[in-house]
C-alpha cells in the first residue's frame, strides 16, 4: 500500500451495501491491513498475542459486514487486539472529510467542546462562524441534536441541524445551525495586557511550523514577558516538526527523543540552533487530549527545566506511526516505532504528568474562566494576577 500524502484528497470507492462487490472490497482491504500490520508493527511479539491467528479467525466475520460502517467497526475491533492507540483504520468518508479539512475550506459550525463531568461543554466559539452568529456561548452544555441525545461519535454532515444547549442556569437554547465553509485554523495567538503571549495550535506539521515561525518573528519585535504554549487538544503530528518547533525555545541543540525501530538502529531527535529565539519564562498547557507530538514537546520542556507543564496528564499515546492509503479510500495508521524521551522515559500509556496539576471545574468554564492558563501565568510570572 502507498504512503498517504497529506496534501492529496483520497479517492473514495463506492459499492452497493450487501453486494458481492462490497464483500470483495472488504476482503481486499482486510487482507491489505493484516499484511501491512504484520510487516510493520513495532512490537515484534505483537504485544503477546497471536496476531496472524487472531486475524485469520476473525476474517470471515469482518469481511461479511454489509456496509462500510460495520466493516470498519469490525476491522478496528481486530486492530484493537494490539492495544496500540496509533494502530487503527479510518473509513473512506471520514478520511475524505478530515483530509479536506486539512487542505481546504470545509463546512463547519465553528465551535469546539470538551468532555467534563459527563457533559460536553462548549469551550470555544469561532468568531464569525455559524455558532457565533447564532449566539452560542462558551460554557453551554450540548444536550441534543435533531431531537436525539448528542453523540460525539456521529458526524452531522453539511445539513442544517437543530441543536439544543443548556446554559449555566439550565436555561434551554434551541439553535438551528447551518454549516458554512470554514478554512483551516492553523493556530491562534493572543497577547494579554500583562505581557503574556499565548500560542495555541492543533498539529505539528509544515503549515503550523511556518505559521509559528512567522508569529514569533512578528511578536518578538516587541518581546513578551512570557510565553504560554497551549497544547490542550493538540493531536500531534510529525516528530521532525516537533523538533523544529521546539528549537526557538532553546539556546543550544538538545536531544528530545529516541526512536526505537523494530529492526533498524535507533534514531535520535534533536532541536536545532536558531537565530530566532525566545529565552524568557515559558509554560506549556496539557490535557488528556494532548497526544503524540504534543507529549514529546511537553516532555522536552519539562526534562530540560526550560518551563512549567500545567494542566492535566497527557494522553500517553507516543508511538511513531505511518499512514497508508487503503484500496477503498480509507486510511490505515500503523505504530511502527517506539519512543523514549531524551532522558529515556517511555511515555506510552503513561503520558506527561504536569508539574502543576489543574482541573477546571464546570462552574469555572461557564463563568468564562480558564484556571489552567491562570495558574500557568502565576507560576512563571508571580507578580501577575490574571
Amino acid at each position: 500500500m502507498p504512503y498517504s500524502e497529506e496534501d492529496r484528497l483520497p479517492t473514495v470507492v463506492s459499492v452497493v451495501d450487501g453486494s458481492v462487490d462490497r464483500a470483495a472490497l472488504n476482503a481486499r482491504v482486510y487482507d491489505a491491513v493484516v499484511d501491512k500490520v504484520s510487516a510493520s508493527f513495532y512490537r515484534k511479539d505483537f504485544g503477546g498475542i497471536d496476531w496472524i491467528g487472531e486475524a485469520d479467525a476473525r476474517r470471515a466475520a469482518v469481511v461479511a459486514q454489509p456496509d462500510e460502517i460495520g466493516f470498519y467497526r469490525a476491522l478496528n475491533e481486530t486492530l484493537a487486539l494490539l492495544d496500540d492507540s496509533h494502530t487503527s483504520a479510518i473509513r473512506p468518508a471520514t478520511n475524505l472529510r478530515r483530509t479536506t479539512a486539512r487542505i481546504q475550506a470545509v463546512p463547519g459550525v465553528g465551535f469546539t467542546m470538551t468532555h467534563l463531568d459527563d457533559s460536553w461543554i462548549v469551550t470555544r466559539v469561532r468568531q464569525s462562524g455559524p455558532a457565533a452568529l447564532a449566539g452560542v456561548e462558551v460554557g453551554w452544555r450540548v444536550d441534543a441534536v435533531n431531537g436525539q441525545p448528542f453523540d460525539p461519535g456521529v458526524g452531522y454532515g453539511s445539513e442544517t441541524t437543530l441543536m439544543r444547549f443548556a446554559d449555566a442556569a439550565d436555561g434551554v437554547h434551541e439553535v438551528a445551525l447551518t454549516p458554512t465553509l470554514l478554512s483551516r485554523e492553523v493556530g491562534r495567538v493572543d497577547r494579554h495586557p500583562d505581557g503574556v503571549l499565548v500560542i495555541a495550535f492543533r498539529e505539528f506539521d509544515r503549515a503550523t511550523r511556518d505559521w509559528l515561525g512567522e508569529t514569533l518573528k512578528r511578536e518578538l519585535l516587541n518581546p513578551p514577558r512570557a510565553v504560554v504554549i497551549d497544547l490542550r487538544g493538540n493531536i500531534g503530528g510529525l516528530d521532525r516538526e516537533v523538533g523544529l518547533m521546539l528549537s526557538p525555545f532553546f539556546a543550544e541543540r538538545r536531544l528530545i527523543g529516541i526512536k526505537d525501530f523494530r529492526w533498524l538502529p535507533d534514531i535520535h531527535l534533536w532541536t536545532r540552533r536558531q537565530a530566532l529565539r525566545f529565552e524568557g519564562p515559558l509554560a506549556v498547557l496539557t490535557s488528556p487530549d494532548s497526544a503524540s507530538g504534543a507529549e514529546i514537546f511537553a516532555a522536552a520542556i519539562q526534562e530540560s527545566g526550560r518551563g512549567k507543564i500545567v494542566g492535566r496528564t497527557s494522553a500517553g499515546a507516543v508511538v511513531g506511526s505511518l499512514i497508508y492509503d487503503l484500496p477503498d479510500g480509507g486510511s490505515l495508521s500503523v505504530g511502527v516505532v517506539g519512543f523514549r524521551t531524551g532522558a529515556g522515559r517511555v511515555l506510552e500509556k503513561v503520558g506527561v504528568v504536569p508539574d502543576i496539576p489543574v482541573t477546571a471545574s464546570l462552574a469555572e468554564l461557564r463563568a468564562g474562566r480558564d484556571p489552567t492558563l491562570e495558574t500557568a501565568v502565576r507560576a512563571i510570572l508571580p507578580d501577575v494576577s490574571p
